[in-house]
């Protein structure tokens, strides 16, 4: 419970301090070299997340492989487990750095753009480099203290490495050094990631990449089911960019992108916090079969939902004002638009919610059970958002990906309390219930009859400060009546381990 607790802790803080260091920086870019650099920035990352698809679930069905060898000290098998997950990242990231270098060629066909084919040539090349760095030598590494419930040590150095290359991109930019030499410089990060990370795994895992030992592919055989689930996951939440850069223009892209920025930001700050850095916790008790599971998650799925709720109705209400603020000064393109924010964050609502019940699918490994419902999640995205796309716009590619992620997030909620917690569903629907209706009445109130502005960071900060206090108010005061005998088990089971 402690390793769980410093995972969430160092994850929460990590990931905040990255994303605002970020998000300076990306402004830098957008500012600098204009919308249609940031567009084509955007529609690149889209396509190597595709590539990522050549990583087929192997680090979460190795990481799910390694929870029982783990727990029983079996040193043997953890070895032939990441001797098999070595050779493949290996293969994957030979692979990866031909589809790069393929893209790269058919980019300046792809995308409509003013720009000189040989630039995007190299933005695109300089980009998928980390990818290929990753892949070939350091999945393994992350695979193995991920399993071993160490997160807290891979988000920390990616803080430290992610805050200090955004500061270098910015000095660069400020300094007027061209896109492609800010990319190049940027290269230095997962070089200096794959170097601590072999110094710390060989000093502290002698045993783990033993190279006497046969590999162990029948215990990531699940990767093929872990696929499945991630194709899926990319035609409904990474496609919309793709549909754009082919139907229309990269300033259009650039417009996308930024909305998608704040959510897609929002979405790993929340999802390391409460799957990646809780999933190897909750995959041990399974595993040991705990008969404190239930429980647990019960207390862990009502915080979660209730601070989630109160977090994105903030969100939503000072989106606006963000955008405003961020784009000030970018000329050619509108980017205020109040309907598409709200349709990011019903977007962003429906997904993170699933994540509790995501996060003990991962851990059981139930991957091949819950197929049939993510092909649903696919065939819907796509048959909703084309039409959609060309009557509404960048409004119907988002209004398809939310009907697709709210069905799916219906189907994963069913399958974990039906067969993994073998408890009704109706508690999941109370709480939803409740905690819908606090949003509405908040986002009606602070955003359709009395719409906020900021002028400016400070402003923007002030507001943002303001709508939190207001939030967790009414919702730490809604919540208190309706799930006070929850709340209590949240508090005596903090007061029992740590005071």
């Amino acid at each position: 419970m402690k390793r769980l607790s410093l995972n969430m802790i160092v994850a929460v803080a990590c990931n905040i301090l990255t994303i605002i260091f970020s998000i300076i920086a990306q402004r830098f870019v957008l500012v600098s070299f204009g919308s249609e650099i940031n567009g084509l920035t955007a529609s690149i990352a889209q396509f190597m997340t595709y590539f990522a698809l050549l990583e087929s679930g192997l680090g979460l069905a190795s990481i799910q492989a390694l929870y029982r060898p783990f727990a029983l000290g079996d040193k043997g098998h953890v070895s032939r487990i990441l001797a098999a997950t070595s050779k493949q990242y290996h293969k994957i990231g030979i692979v990866f750095f031909v589809l790069t270098v393929s893209l790269a060629f058919a980019m300046p066909f792809i995308s409509e753009s003013s720009l000189n084919p040989a630039i995007i040539f190299k933005i695109t090349v300089l980009s998928g480099m980390p990818s290929v760095i990753s892949y070939s030598f350091i999945g393994r590494y992350q695979t193995l203290l991920s399993a071993d419930r160490k997160e807290y040590l891979i988000n920390a150095l990616n803080a430290c490495l992610g805050i200090g290359f955004n500061v270098v991109r910015i000095i660069m930019i400020n300094l007027g050094c061209s896109i492609t030499t800010v990319l190049a410089a940027v290269l230095f990060s997962p070089l200096i990631r794959f170097l601590f990370l072999h110094y710390y795994v060989r000093r502290h895992y002698d045993y783990a990449f033993n190279n006497k030992e046969e590999p162990d592919f029948k215990a990531i055989a699940k990767r093929k089911n872990v696929l499945i689930h991630q194709i899926v996951g990319l035609i409904t939440n990474q496609s919309s960019v793709a549909l754009l850069t082919v139907f229309s223009t990269l300033n259009e892209v650039s417009k996308y992108s930024v909305y998608n920025l704040i959510y897609s930001h929002l979405f790993s700050v929340i999802n390391s916090t409460f799957s990646t850095a809780t999933q190897a916790s909750f995959g041990r008790w399974i595993e040991c079969k705990d008969a404190r599971l239930d429980r647990y998650y019960e207390i862990y799925e009502t915080l979660f939902t209730c601070a989630l709720f109160c977090l994105m109705s903030v969100v939503c209400v000072v989106t606006i004002p963000f955008v405003s603020n961020y784009t000030h000064g970018v000329k050619g393109v509108d980017y205020i638009d109040g309907l598409l924010a709200l349709l990011f964050m019903i977007s962003s609502l429906f997904s993170t919610s699933r994540i509790p019940a995501m996060m003990m699918i991962n851990a059981t490994g139930s991957f091949a059970e819950t197929q049939k419902g993510a092909i649903g999640e696919a065939i819907l995205s796509i048959t909703i958002s084309i039409p959609a796309f060309f009557i509404l716009g960048i409004r119907g590619v988002v209004f398809g990906t939310c009907v697709a992620i709210f069905y799916r997030m219906l189907d994963i909620e069913r399958f974990v309390y039906h067969n993994i917690l073998h408890t009704s569903i109706k508690r999941f629907v109370k709480l939803i219930v409740v905690n819908s209706s606090i949003m509405i009445s908040y986002i009606a109130l602070f955003m359709v009859i009395k719409s906020p502005t900021a002028n400016g960071w400070i402003a923007w900060l002030l507001l943002g400060v303001k709508q939190m206090i207001i939030a967790i108010l009414l919702f730490g005061t809604a919540c208190g009546v309706v799930y006070g005998k929850r709340i209590y088990l949240i508090w005596k089971e903090i007061r029992y381990k740590y005071m």
